[in-house]
């Protein structure tokens, strides 16, 4: 047998790793017609190892040692399409909600690993998956900046996954000192507006908590399981509400002029939406949700081109809130 390069020995053996099992190191120096030294093979392996490849090792009789390779490795790895190389670019722009968190880390490993996977000759090759902030990105004014910590993130999906009750501290907004303890159920993680919230029930309760991420300032994993509730739906339960904060659903009806109308039928706002356009070019949108802050806020930020119809409660609401902005430039400041 020629003298074969580190590149060709690693090969020959993950190829016979691919079509056996419990291979030992005196197995593959007899594949080498005993050419290739036991401990040059043995290195090999390791280094197989080190490059995250899924290679099992199990000790047989004698201390012996038995390599094999996971089942769902494929000596000769599929490329990425073009469909899964813009999910990898989507996946990427979420590392910046987990930076400098070991979530981050982990998913930047995992970009690595796909980025190996990219065909050479493709257009996304070509510019790095690693390199995306010219090819693709997310902007979300608010988000909010570091986020929750990366062990909290860990500990309450932890938590979802094995149904354990957490005894939490956390600090409601506007509250300072080390906040409240309280004991909650875990069910969901969902990603709003920039911010990461759990979904939860307090121990004891029977209404929904959303508690924001960043605000956790410690989580403790107890011993003790809840069960779920078997009609909870992630999905039904973010659709009740026009962000993350949870009321009594109402008809609300609102006008936008011609101006936005557009815009306004181009996109999707709530679930339950119905929009009808009238002959002079503006838009009525009918909604079932429930009445909020966040409501609110996305209502009034349209200005004079938003006008609520209905319901009455909300209507008077965005009027005081109307009154309330004039008022405070109504403060004899002159304007340029």
């Amino acid at each position: 047998m020629s003298e074969l390069s580190q590149l060709q020995r690693t090969l020959r053996i993950l190829q016979v790793l691919s079509v056996r099992d419990r291979v030992t190191v005196k197995d593959l120096f007899e594949h080498f017609d005993r050419q290739i030294p036991q401990r040059t093979l043995q290195r090999t392996l390791v280094l197989i190892e080190e490059s995250s490849l899924p290679l099992r090792r199990e000790t047989g009789a004698h201390g012996q040692l038995h390599f094999s390779l996971e089942r769902r490795f494929h000596f000769l790895p599929e490329l990425l399409n073009a469909d899964e190389a813009l999910a990898a670019i989507l996946l990427a722009q979420f590392g910046e909600h987990f930076e400098g968190t070991p979530v981050g880390q982990a998913l930047a490993q995992v970009i690595e690993k796909l980025e190996q996977l990219l065909p050479l000759n493709g257009v996304v090759a070509r510019s790095g998956i690693l390199g995306l902030g010219d090819t693709f990105r997310i902007k979300q004014p608010g988000r909010v900046q570091g986020g929750a910590g990366g062990q909290v993130l860990l500990r309450l999906l932890q938590a979802i996954l094995e149904r354990r009750v957490c005894r939490v501290r956390y600090r409601k907004l506007g509250a300072g000192g080390e906040g409240r303890e309280y004991l909650i159920h875990p069910y969901s993680l969902a990603l709003v507006a920039g911010a990461i919230y759990l979904v939860s029930r307090q121990a004891g309760a029977e209404s929904w908590i959303s508690l924001a991420a960043q605000r956790f300032v410690q989580v403790d994993l107890l011993e003790d399981t809840f069960e779920r509730e078997p009609g909870f739906d992630l999905g039904t339960f973010l659709n009740g509400s026009f962000g993350v904060w949870q009321s009594e659903p109402a008809e609300v009806r609102l006008e936008f002029s011609a101006i936005v109308a557009e815009f306004v039928q181009e996109r999707l706002w709530h679930p339950s939406q119905e929009l009808e356009q009238r002959e002079d070019g503006s838009v009525t949108m009918a909604m079932s949700v429930g009445l909020s802050s966040e409501l609110e806020a996305w209502i009034l930020r349209w200005g004079p081109h938003c006008r609520v119809l209905g319901p009455p409660p909300l209507r008077a609401r965005i009027r005081e809130l109307l009154g309330q902005a004039l008022a405070a430039y109504d403060d004899g400041t002159p304007t340029a």
